[in-house]
């Protein structure tokens, strides 16, 4: 599916902006493109709708663009047509790499760390080439911290650069997007994200609300192999109540009832996301990690009916 990528003059974004998915992978491949095109962060808008784009010719990172898009996108969500009328440089990496493969010429080696910020963000550091840990051996160091358990805090100990990421995705997490993208473009080491008080108050007060979230006001419905968890936030959190709900077996649909916001995370996710685009709203993502945004409400019998459909074996 991937097609030869522009070359920089032929990009225009004097009338255009930069869309981006307001994540550790949509956030870190705007700042790597910012800095290989020497482009001013003002260009950048963070969608409030998964796909929304300012004008038809944007560019946009990380994110299936909505109808009507022309411009050039850059990503690795698999809900792309086969012939769209939109440039498609596509990968099945997450897009931060993708943007780096293909500017890394135009990026100094100072910045090849943030690479790893967006793609341990989006939980594939796997995919890394080994030659990020020979550069950044920083990175693998053990960070500990502290957060608030529910009645109590606890030690938090993770790898330097997962530690990145979730700090990165604090600020976007609490709707600051724009924050998170201006102290890592401008951040010129590892420790300057690591120990930035701003960012680091965002990811306590995040832990303490999922927490609160799970332990207190989080509602909670299971049939067979799904669990429908309804709660209610400010911030966008549906990743992470999914994740703190899931366990082997189960696929979890996270729902937040104040913004119609949908996290689902398990081994049904590619099957949910086509069930829930009939109907339901609009979803899109990759295998095990999905989300979107509801048109009409769900709630516990939308349980049965989705398990009804699965098992009646109807396809379309």
């Amino acid at each position: 599916m991937a097609l030869e990528l522009q070359t920089v003059d032929e990009v225009d974004t004097t009338d255009n902006f930069i869309v981006a998915h307001s994540d550790a992978d949509g956030i870190s491949a705007a700042a790597l493109y910012l800095i290989a095109n020497n482009i001013d962060i003002e260009k950048v808008r963070f969608p409030e709708v998964f796909g929304d784009y300012v004008t038809p010719n944007d560019i946009m990172l990380d994110m299936t663009p909505l109808e009507g898009f022309k411009g050039l996108c850059i990503d690795h969500h698999p809900q792309h047509p086969e012939n769209p009328e939109y440039q498609l440089i596509w990968d099945n990496v997450p897009t931060t790499y993708i943007v780096w493969k293909h500017f890394k010429e135009n990026i100094p080696k100072g910045h090849w760390w943030k690479v790893v910020v967006g793609v341990a963000g989006d939980g594939q550091a796997n995919v890394l080439e080994p030659m990020f840990w020979y550069m950044f051996p920083e990175l693998l160091l053990v960070s500990e911290s502290r957060y608030w358990g529910g009645s109590s805090y606890k030690n938090w100990e993770y790898p330097v650069y997962l530690r990145l990421a979730s700090l990165i995705n604090a600020a976007a997490r609490s709707r600051n997007p724009n924050l998170a993208l201006r102290k890592l473009i401008e951040a010129r080491t590892v420790d300057d994200i690591l120990e930035d008080a701003e960012l680091e108050a965002y990811r306590v007060q995040l832990s303490k609300r999922v927490s609160e979230i799970v332990n207190k006001e989080a509602k909670v419905y299971s049939l067979g192999p799904l669990r429908l968890v309804l709660y209610s936030a400010e911030e966008r959190l549906g990743g992470r109540i999914a994740h703190r709900f899931w366990e082997e077996g189960m696929t979890v649909i996270a729902v937040n009832q104040q913004t119609n916001e949908v996290s689902i995370r398990g081994d049904l996710t590619t099957l949910l996301v086509e069930l829930l685009n009939k109907g339901y709203g609009r979803f899109g993502g990759h295998a095990g990690y999905a989300g979107g945004e509801l048109t009409n409400p769900i709630g516990p019998s939308t349980l049965y009916e989705l398990i009804t459909k699965i098992f009646g074996g109807r396809y379309e």
